[in-house]
């Protein structure tokens, strides 16, 4: 399906005729109804307006993917979701298991970081009581 195809279905799908369309994102009808016919491209902001308007995504009128549709999902088997679960209730051990994929996380935040920022700010505090 092409864009101008998109653009037609979610208009109909929404219940408006293209004069409204053209009159609420500011264009003639002529104009808008080229953009159905595909002699014509909007530009970005028209898109935005559009998409704004007829309350569908910029990425399926341009693309044709669906935000709500489950083809686009990442499907996780129920082992899986266990497995992630796992993971997020054992901070501790998430830097082991990091290591053991060969998982580089940009900032690594472990319970070792933790404490020792802890004790630069006990440090900071104690510091400033002295002065």
């Amino acid at each position: 399906m092409t864009f101008s195809e998109r653009l037609r279905k979610a208009r109909e799908n929404k219940g408006y005729s293209s004069k409204e369309v053209a009159a609420a994102i500011g264009v003639a009808a002529s104009t808008y109804s080229q953009y159905e016919t595909g002699s014509r491209e909007p530009d970005v902001l028209k898109i935005k307006k559009i998409s704004d308007f007829l309350d569908v995504s910029g990425d399926y009128l341009i693309l044709g993917i669906d935000p709500k549709s489950k083809q686009n999902e990442f499907v996780l088997s129920d082992h899986e979701k266990n497995v992630i679960r796992a993971y997020r209730n054992h901070p501790d051990m998430q830097p082991a298991v990091n290591k053991m994929l060969d998982i580089e996380l940009e900032n690594p935040k472990t319970i070792e970081n933790d404490i020792v920022e802890e004790l630069k700010q006990d440090a900071i505090k104690a510091t400033a009581n002295i002065k």
